[in-house]
């Protein structure tokens, strides 16, 4: 959570300029968003005469603060290729947002629309990293970690994240996306654990912590007592 709240902290002194994508029409979406598979977009589709759903200023705002967590951005005016928004019912301006939808390398893409009433920033970077974190495995139990330590998969590469929050924070979120089918994020949802012991045993003694498991070892991101 502190890059994402270095990120709010610093998102009116961002001044520098991040690219975003003006798609020219149905292939150009089709191959960097539903055939790329490895990341997460955000596009902005305006309908056939009509004003954008996010305006200028916030959309701006909109493409840098979700920048910083890897996640890219496009436009997609329907004025170009108006047959292609009335075959995917693009008849009003919306606000797409693409994830992979399986946990396999260059698995099928999940496009998923913005049906929230408020249009602020932060509205919609909330909808985005929950439906980004729903992809990630979670734990509430220490008899379910305990079973996920142990058991042996068609991972080779775990990295796990103990934290006392409701859902894993949006960067964990996106680099889960970016490596889909080579390493598998586990997000330890600790919030309301009366017994730790287990945790103790592998040695977690304080959260939020990392634990990366590798054929090769296992790496932790602090220090036990």
């Amino acid at each position: 959570m502190e890059g994402e709240l270095y990120s709010a902290l610093k998102e009116e002194e961002a001044s520098e300029s991040v690219s975003s994508t003006n798609f020219s029409g149905e292939m150009h979406f089709y191959e960097l968003v539903e055939d790329t598979k490895d990341g997460i977009w955000l596009v902005q589709v305006i309908a056939n005469g009509r004003n954008p759903l996010v305006g200028k200023v916030h959309w701006e705002k909109m493409v840098k603060k979700v920048s910083r967590f890897g996640i890219r951005t496009g436009t997609f005016n329907c004025s170009s290729d108006p047959r292609y928004c009335k075959r995917r019912g693009w008849l009003k301006s919306t606000l797409i947002m693409s994830v992979p939808q399986t946990s396999t390398s260059k698995g099928k893409v999940m496009l998923k629309e913005y049906s929230g009433r408020k249009i602020e920033v932060e509205h919609i970077f909330k909808w985005i990293t929950a439906h980004a974190a729903s992809r990630i495995k979670t734990i509430y139990s220490s008899e379910h970690l305990k079973e996920e330590w142990n058991k042996s998969d068609q991972y080779r590469v775990k990295i796990y994240l103990f934290a006392n929050l409701d859902q894993p924070p949006a960067f964990f979120s996106a680099l889960s996306v970016k490596f889909t089918g080579r390493v598998e994020f586990i997000f330890v949802n600790v919030e309301n654990w009366d017994n730790k012991s287990y945790m103790a045993e592998i040695g977690i003694y304080k959260t939020p912590s990392y634990i990366l498991r590798t054929p090769e070892g296992i790496y932790r991101s602090m220090n036990g007592p």
